[in-house]
């Protein structure tokens, strides 16, 4: 699914969109199907949904329990929802809320388990994928709730970099929306220092956000979670937009 494109601000469409950036569950060696789910992996990033699905199928009528096929179930049925609502304009369908619910389920569920094929790691890439599929739908308070969660997990030992990345431009992208320049503007110098090619732009190319004075985040981090995960239900969405193509690094 594309980025929605703000009439204000000039968004990168990969930020959040693609299934590659949002993030896909790396699969552990203890799984058995790590083969056929890399092939999975790469069709959902193709945008090769049924091959995915497909894949997916034939893993889970042998491995029922399997998580990390579960998980690549369930992100083919969001991306596939995406493309329906995209073209029909929906910002968000029930056909969305029952395919979103069955990832946030399964985030649940890893949450709560030892995992012992999984990382930490795994679940805030879960995390940042369900937050960038809110945040495409403008639904941003649920979505500043999980991209919090994501951003909260991962520390300097677990996180791959560009992964990190990717979760702080969302953050930003997300503060960008609510016009709260000064975390947005905290968050992208963030993204910045990582090398971060979304972030460079924005604050190349958005005058109000680049003349904002940051705000620290790292003070209100808890707080702003907390209230933003106590929010018991998104917001209805508004229309999806099909966005400018992003610029070259």
């Amino acid at each position: 699914m594309t980025l929605l494109r703000s009439a204000v601000f000039c968004l990168c469409a990969w930020l959040v969109s693609s299934p590659a950036l949002a993030g896909l569950p790396a699969p552990p060696p203890c799984d058995p199907h790590v083969a056929q789910l890399r092939g999975a992996e790469t069709a959902i990033q193709h945008g090769d949904y049924a091959s995915a699905q497909g894949i997916v199928a034939n893993v889970l009528r042998g491995d029922p329990t399997d998580f990390h096929a579960q998980f690549l179930a369930s992100q083919v049925a969001v991306f596939r929802v995406d493309r329906v609502d995209e073209d029909r304009g929906v910002g968000s369908s029930p056909e969305f809320t029952t395919a979103i619910v069955g990832m946030i389920a399964l985030a649940k569920r890893l949450d709560g388990a030892d995992a012992a094929c999984f990382t930490m790691q795994d679940l805030q890439r879960i995390d940042n994928t369900i937050g960038a599929e809110y945040l495409n739908r403008k639904q941003l308070g649920i979505s500043e709730c999980y991209l919090l969660k994501a951003y909260e997990g991962y520390r300097p030992r677990q996180a791959n970099a560009d992964t990190r990345t990717r979760v702080v431009d969302n953050i930003a992208l997300n503060y960008l929306y609510q016009g709260k320049m000064g975390l947005a503007r905290d968050y992208y110098d963030e993204a910045a220092k990582s090398n971060g090619a979304v972030a460079r732009y924005q604050l190349s190319t958005n005058k109000p956000l680049r003349d904002s004075t940051p705000t620290p985040h790292a003070p209100t981090d808890a707080a702003r979670l907390a209230a933003a995960c106590a929010v018991p239900k998104p917001a209805p969405g508004k229309a999806v937009h099909k966005p400018t193509p992003p610029p070259p690094p």
